[in-house]
């Protein structure tokens, strides 16, 4: 087993024991292979060793590893690629919005998934992690790999960074100081989380083949993706900001399915 796995398993034991308690048991190996075989064979050994561990939570369980991001079990994670790749080919997603070669592996409750990507999407390495938001026009690089990701997840975790186990709150398990904690792993992570805009990925590659293409139709300040996009471009967003937006476009869809002002 991975060191940084036996340090996760070992910091949960003692300072989250509800949640280690709600964890389900390992992968079996033909679950997990099912997931490799998706991506020929390519699957990051620390995953492997992730899934061998634990099996996501179980769903009598109401909380998170980090934020609210939460610990997919191998056959959510093959079901979940295989639902993708049926939308890409039939409802049109291209290989900027999902690619075949992204292996999720956290989700959250609003549709977003935390991904590995093998191929290195976006002119960047192979392994990187990329966050799928459902109905957002960013593809965001987040880290330079999964172990990247959980080590440094875990020397925060050991540092004190995070909330008690009686503080978590919504299901949600949140940094003390948000300020440090962004400090923290930018100090790590030096040049990440790098920002994808999917239309200027899009207009890039257009360019790029000399196709003409026309600009945007402007979107009124006031909507609520425009906004979204503008804080996040200026490094103003973060978990519970996202969460808020998710919750104002439930919202939204709710009033204009019941055609409710």
């Amino acid at each position: 087993m991975h060191p940084l796995v036996v340090r996760l398993d070992q910091w949960l034991l003692a300072n989250r024991p509800a949640y280690h308690a709600g964890l389900m048991p390992g992968a079996s190996a033909a679950d997990i292979d099912e997931v490799a075989r998706r991506v020929g064979g390519r699957l990051p050994p620390l995953l492997r060793d992730l899934l061998t561990w634990r099996d996501g939570q179980s769903e009598d369980y109401f909380g998170s590893l980090e934020f609210y991001w939460s610990l997919m079990p191998a056959g959510g994670i093959a079901s979940t690629m295989d639902e993708m790749a049926w939308i890409a080919a039939n409802e049109g997603l291209d290989d900027l919005e999902w690619s075949a070669d992204w292996v999720p592996f956290l989700q959250n409750p609003f549709g977003d998934y935390m991904c590995i990507d093998l191929q290195g999407a976006f002119g960047g390495r192979p392994g990187q992690l990329v966050k799928y938001g459902h109905d957002d026009e960013f593809r965001n690089i987040i880290c330079p790999s999964l172990e990247a990701w959980l080590g440094t997840l875990v020397a925060a975790f050991e540092a004190g960074m995070f909330e008690s186990e009686h503080e978590a709150r919504d299901g949600r398990f949140d940094p003390v100081d948000w300020k440090a904690y962004e400090a923290f792993v930018a100090e790590r992570h030096p040049g990440y989380p790098i920002e994808v805009c999917l239309s200027d990925s899009r207009r890039d590659s257009r360019s790029d083949r000399g196709e003409e293409f026309h600009r945007e139709e402007l979107v009124h300040a006031v909507d609520p993706d425009r906004l979204r996009a503008a804080l996040r471009h200026n490094g103003l967003i973060n978990e519970v900001v996202d969460g808020a937006f998710a919750r104002l476009a439930e919202i939204r869809t709710d009033r204009e399915t019941t055609g409710e002002e």
